[in-house]
């Protein structure tokens, strides 16, 4: 469904002993080796053990002080058991504390979605098709089945798969099933019939509806082409979405993340954070990117919100996705694919309208970051960067930039413009 249809693949999950540790630590805005004034206050709590500081000056520590959950002291447990008073805690913990985690590109709803629908990760088509009937088994008469996670590329052989062959375990339920990368969707012939797509169906802009040798819709369609069946998916309701955002968010500090980029959010769930934060309820730092042209309309409007909750929530950049993913032949490529001749990938958004967005983000003091994947796109990204002369110190970024030329590697470094790469692990969620 279109909620999870960004979900992609990310970090391991950390040892869940380490969690509460790396989340004290996370508390940290400068560390401080100096011994506080005399006249400041003893500290609430004092945590021994031993610290990663990352400090190439000081970078280990037996000890830290905290006062009202900010670290004040970081050093020897002589130098900082000399801070306390009568109420100062002392905690000794085992193991060893290291900084937060950030994640610099991740989609806490669709990764909130994914935890409450099928996991289909790692498993065969075989098997897949096997974890649907049951499910259906269990669903209410014409119930949706959803899930997330297959990935064509780990099969033999290594084709997409069919409406036809979920067909034969779904009877009369629509079963709609997005890949690892979120930008494909496998549905049955009950979602192709209920979105009146057919052999007629044009493909939309950005978009592919893959077809058979007949011409016929397959089952699999491509980056645009999935907003065809959006229309008739359930939505999810606010409190839906908040549940989501929720679930996420908790995973996330297991895995000892301490600040999430939200690589992708509407007005809705920017409202949600902020309502989570004005609660007291937001356990990460999100920074979130606005995407979509209501969310981005907004914030040109009212310009970035940079420093909400003390730092706990900032909205002050955009994502726009230029085209598609690897594993769906949907990056756009400047030359076909090799087993593929006549594709070259998507082109999501347009040449005209990136410069346009780049020139008003920057008047506004937006950050710009650009799903760009192909090596096509990521020229494209870098084109309008250039163009619009932005600087180092704006910090745009160019996520994924999985394909790049040489010429390419050589003006990321020379724009000064960051390429946000998340590399793909072979891992399984910490539950």
């Amino acid at each position: 469904m279109k909620q999870f249809r960004e979900f992609e693949k990310r970090m391991c999950g950390l040892c869940s002993s380490s969690v509460f540790l790396v989340a004290l630590f996370t508390l940290l805005t400068t560390l401080v080796f100096a011994t506080p004034q005399s006249s400041s206050p003893a500290p609430d709590a004092i945590f021994i053990g031993q610290f990663l500081t990352l400090d190439p000056g000081h970078p280990r520590a037996e000890a830290i002080a905290v006062s009202a959950g900010r670290i004040v002291a970081v050093g020897s447990k002589a130098e900082v058991e000399a801070l306390a008073n009568k109420g100062t805690r002392k905690i000794t913990i085992s193991g060893v504390v290291v900084p937060g985690f950030a994640d610099a590109h991740t989609h806490p709803e669709a990764i909130g979605v994914q935890l409450e629908t099928l996991d289909l990760r790692g498993l065969s088509k075989a098997e897949i098709l096997t974890k649907v009937a049951e499910a259906v088994h269990s669903a209410p008469p014409g119930g949706w089945i959803t899930g997330m996670g297959w990935d064509q590329g780990f099969w033999r052989p290594a084709v997409f798969p069919t409406a036809k062959e979920l067909d034969t375990v779904s009877g009369d339920h629509p079963v709609i099933l997005d890949r690892i990368d979120g930008h494909s969707t496998w549905v049955n012939s009950k979602v192709l019939a209920l979105a009146k797509i057919s052999s007629t169906t044009p493909d939309p802009q950005g978009g592919l509806i893959r077809r058979d040798a007949a011409g016929q819709p397959s089952g699999m369609l491509i980056d645009n082409a999935q907003e065809l069946v959006s229309v008739v998916t359930p939505k999810p309701a606010h409190a839906d979405r908040e549940r989501h955002i929720r679930i996420a968010l908790q995973q996330f500090t297991r895995w000892g993340l301490s600040s999430v980029h939200d690589a992708g959010t509407d007005l809705e769930i920017i409202a949600i954070y902020k309502d989570l934060l004005k609660r007291g309820e937001l356990p990460v730092r999100v920074y979130a990117m606005a995407r979509g042209n209501a969310a981005i309309t907004h914030y040109l409007a009212s310009g970035p919100e940079t420093d909400l909750g003390n730092g706990m929530l900032a909205v002050r950049s955009f994502e726009l996705v230029l085209d598609g993913v690897l594993g769906s032949r949907g990056d756009e490529m400047t030359e076909a694919y090799s087993d593929a001749p006549e594709e070259h990938g998507l082109q999501t958004v347009k040449d005209a309208d990136l410069a346009q967005i780049v020139g008003a983000a920057r008047k506004k003091g937006f950050q710009v970051n650009t799903h760009a994947i192909g090596h096509r796109a990521v020229t494209r990204a870098l084109d309008a960067f250039e163009k619009n002369g932005v600087t180092r110190e704006e910090r745009f970024r160019v996520e994924h930039a999985s394909v790049v030329t040489d010429g390419d590697v050589s003006r990321f470094a020379r724009l000064g413009v960051i390429a946000s790469l998340q590399p793909v692990l072979d891992c399984h969620f910490a539950m």
